[in-house]
């Protein structure tokens, strides 16, 4: 049921969008166009119904970044951020850039608190943590992408701590090279929710591309710079995985 809204959500404002432009591009040639039920009269009101939806889009989406204690439509202004908006920011500003960036975070954060009302528990096997390979150690010789196991646990890296918590709680826990290995682990193994970690970028994008799986994410932390032996906070990611088991 939640997925057949999310998918109405989106259609009734792709469909708002489309017909925003299109009604734009014929209003100049209102005159010239032998269409009797397209009047100027009709093509006005057509504009501002379309603009006062979006506008209204906008507003709850607004409200709910900035002031909401409970949400309020979720769907539509979840919907407006990550598949209308977030394509033009990521268009207009580099991905490096301090705008990019804040946009990013807000858009996470809205995400995270969104699923977070919606969240089930789940079973171990249904839970899953991403995790990108710039946490590991840069100099470290063990090879982690296909095991987790194979971590040393020398203490230079986070990796050793969610070893750990691949060993007491059980949860699948995969180390990912880029956007097309994570999206295959995701289809391979196919989990009902996950946990992920990532920098603005890619956790924003992987957040938007897996729709049907919920997604709480996690910045990771660069004090070196980017993809270069960075970090996260291994705890917030542990209480929540106590929360959802």
């Amino acid at each position: 049921m939640k997925n057949l809204d999310n998918l109405l959500y989106r259609i009734l404002l792709k469909t708002n969008l489309a017909l925003l432009v299109i009604t734009f591009i014929l209003y100049p040639f209102r005159r010239s166009l032998s269409l009797g039920f397209l009047d100027s009269k009709l093509l006005i009101t057509l504009m501002i119904s379309l603009l006062s939806f979006l506008l209204f889009a906008i507003i709850i989406s607004i409200y709910n970044i900035k002031f909401a204690k409970r949400l309020v439509f979720p769907n539509i202004s979840y919907y407006l951020l990550y598949h209308i908006i977030f394509p033009i920011i990521h268009k207009l500003f580099s991905s490096q850039s301090k705008g990019y960036e804040k946009f990013s975070s807000l858009l996470i954060d809205y995400n995270n608190r969104i699923q977070r009302k919606q969240i089930n528990k789940y079973k171990k096997d249904e839970v899953l943590i991403l995790l990108p390979h710039c946490l590991q150690y840069t100099d470290c010789p063990n090879k982690i992408t296909n095991d987790i196991n194979n971590c040393k646990e020398c203490g230079k890296c986070v990796i050793q701590d969610f070893k750990k918590i691949h060993q007491d709680y059980g949860v699948q826990i995969k180390v990912a090279t880029g956007g097309t290995l994570a999206r295959k682990i995701i289809s391979d193994l196919k989990p009902k929710v996950i946990l992920a970690v990532a920098c603005h970028r890619d956790l924003t994008e992987g957040i938007k591309d897996v729709e049907v799986i919920p997604v709480l994410g996690f910045l990771n932390e660069r004090p070196n710079g980017p993809c270069f032996n960075t970090s996260c906070d291994v705890n917030e990611i542990k209480n929540t995985l106590e929360k959802i088991l």
